[in-house]
């Protein structure tokens, strides 16, 4: 028993087609021993488990092997490739914003989002660039979850094969289907096409409200369902946002780098319909905010030629991330941006100074429940990035320092 899939084209050649690997899972669900498909397709169809994969790159060569006059092609399964592949975009490559590479490593040990604020040409896409590049490699499982995605629209996945996670990053003037996926016949948008890995949006309040909105379902849940009037259609989506913005429309609020003098030509209004275009429901659900000032061009040109060759900074900190995240799957079985308030309360073990220090905050700012929660998220991560057994007042510190849009708000405020 066996299913056939494949383009068959007026010269007789069978072409590749989308979505094998949805074929091939089908043909296992249904009990099948073998399925056949093009040429191209047959590593994309050999991840699957279970269902022998052949192929034939041609009608006529079907149907000789169907008769047994020609041997089918037959995959050989290739294990997952689980060495680390050399990144060109490290964080060695970035100088100076300390801050900004403290809150990438937090991010990435502990599954958290993340937004950077500050003014054009800091470096918040370049840093953004070399986050995905912190993370471990794909496992075989996300391999397939990954591919499935990426099959069914086309794209290319020798990259996903190797175990390198998708990093999408739309234009903001992208449309609600664009980004969430949907169409007459659904089809996955860029945060399905980010699943199992980073969808990074610069300029993030310049999105339509619409399409940010309609991230807090799949920024909750990991999927997103879209209804149409014939069926239902439910795509993965289990990504990490990667988010920056100005502090302002002109992007020159609070700049104080003296060999660059900037000026903001802002109005106090055109500043609040700015930073009013996210909604609290979405800023809940990023816990780390950052900001960025522009580099010293002292700085910049101190900094020239200091990469080494060894990357030790980027190598040191994906070691120190990967131990992290070990840690938390074997503890609770998930990562910390994962633990709501019930399981933070067994997870969590705050020492005297620590639990201190938190009320004090929460009195002073007026944390919400939900900041508290985030609070006691980031300041998790942090200890286990030191392997500490308990939340130290240090840890819930630089979790705290990590509020910076509401610090942008407090400046305008007295602006």
């Amino acid at each position: 028993s066996f299913s056939v899939h494949g383009e068959l084209s007026l010269d007789g050649r069978i072409r590749p087609i989308r979505g094998v690997i949805v074929h091939a899972i089908g043909a296992v669900t249904r009990s099948l021993s073998k399925i056949i498909v093009p040429l191209e397709n047959i590593g994309e169809a050999s991840l699957v488990q279970g269902v022998s994969s052949l192929s034939a790159g041609s009608l006529t060569e079907l149907i000789g092997c169907l008769n047994g006059k020609v041997q089918f092609q037959l995959a050989k399964p290739q294990p997952l490739d689980s060495t680390p592949e050399a990144s060109s975009y490290v964080l060695d490559d970035v100088i100076g914003q300390e801050s900004a590479k403290r809150a990438l490593i937090i991010a990435a040990a502990g599954g958290h989002n993340l937004l950077m604020i500050g003014p054009p040409g800091c470096g918040k896409s370049m840093l953004a660039k070399r986050f995905v590049s912190l993370l471990p490699s794909l496992s075989e499982k996300e391999v397939i979850e990954v591919v499935k995605v990426h099959s069914v629209s086309g794209s290319a996945l020798q990259q996903f094969l190797r175990g390198v996670r998708p990093f999408r990053s739309p234009h903001h003037h992208i449309s609600d289907a664009g980004l969430i996926g949907g169409g007459s016949n659904p089809r996955p948008g860029e945060i399905s096409m980010a699943h199992r890995g980073v969808l990074f949006l610069d300029e993030f309040p310049e999105f339509r409200r619409s399409a940010i909105e309609a991230l807090r379902a799949p920024l909750e849940t990991g999927q997103v369902s879209i209804a149409r009037a014939k069926e239902v259609a439910t795509f993965p989506a289990s990504f990490q946002l990667i988010a920056a913005m100005n502090p302002c429309p002109c992007g020159n609020l609070g700049v104080k780098v003296a060999e660059r003098a900037r000026v903001c030509l802002c109005t106090r209004t055109a500043i609040d319909s700015y930073l009013k275009k996210l909604s609290q429901p979405i800023l809940d659900r990023i816990d780390l905010q950052v900001e960025l000032e522009p580099v010293a061009l002292t700085e910049l040109t101190a900094g020239n030629g200091h990469r080494e060759s060894a990357c030790h900074v980027h190598l040191e900190a994906k070691g120190v991330i990967g131990k992290a995240r070990a840690l938390q799957i074997e503890r609770q079985g998930g990562l910390n941006s994962g633990l709501d308030s019930k399981q933070l309360g067994v997870r969590t073990t705050l020492d005297a100074k620590a639990k201190q220090l938190l009320e004090r905050a929460a009195a002073k700012v007026g944390l919400s429940a939900r900041g508290y929660v985030r609070t006691l998220r980031v300041a998790a991560t942090i200890a286990d990035l030191q392997e500490s057994p308990e939340i130290a007042s240090p840890h819930i510190a630089e979790a705290l320092s990590f509020r910076g849009l509401e610090r942008v708000r407090a400046f305008v405020d007295g602006y």
